[in-house]
């Protein structure tokens, strides 16, 4: 009786463990899958050859990195929720330093980048990146709305709204 009693606690444990780790349907953002499937799409929109690829790939990868380091610390400012005019006006000051680092950075690997590959594919690749990241955003709204019950028809509209003239 204690052995059946037993299995049946272990079993029980087994599958809300099982359970819980799939997160109640809910998929875990990747970063590194993120990052991927951006450089695929990034060097099909680009029509980077493998040669190509090959020269861009690790400086885009490295451009990423600072950026993101950048991106994080452009969180933090906002993240504290400045409520004095003081605190407010040195947030502001420092979201505007960080605007600029970004834009260092990306000017600093653009030169690099054109001394391995032609201008024209780095200009694709720089519209690729934000059509990738709008898209993303994009797909992450729909599946939130989807959710919530909130679908939306081939129009582009939800459910039992019209246009209005």
């Amino acid at each position: 009786m204690r052995r059946i009693l037993f299995f049946i606690c272990l079993l029980a444990m087994a599958t809300t463990t099982f359970a819980q780790g799939r997160g109640n349907g809910k998929r875990q953002f990747n970063p590194q899958k993120f990052e991927q499937q951006l450089e695929q799409y990034v060097v099909k929109k680009a029509e980077f050859d493998q040669a190509e690829s090959a020269k861009f790939l690790p400086i885009f990868r490295e451009m990423r990195t600072k950026e993101r380091a950048v991106w994080d610390e452009s969180r933090k400012v906002f993240k504290g929720r400045p409520t004095t005019e003081k605190e407010c006006e040195e947030a502001l000051k420092n979201h505007d330093n960080c605007e600029i680092q970004l834009k260092k950075i990306q000017q600093t690997y653009h030169l690099q980048m054109l001394k391995v590959v032609p201008a024209s594919k780095i200009l694709k690749a720089a519209r690729a990146t934000e059509e990738f990241h709008r898209e993303a955003f994009n797909r992450i709204r729909d599946q939130r709305r989807n959710a919530n019950g909130q679908q939306r028809n081939a129009n582009g509209r939800r459910n039992g709204q019209h246009r209005r003239r």
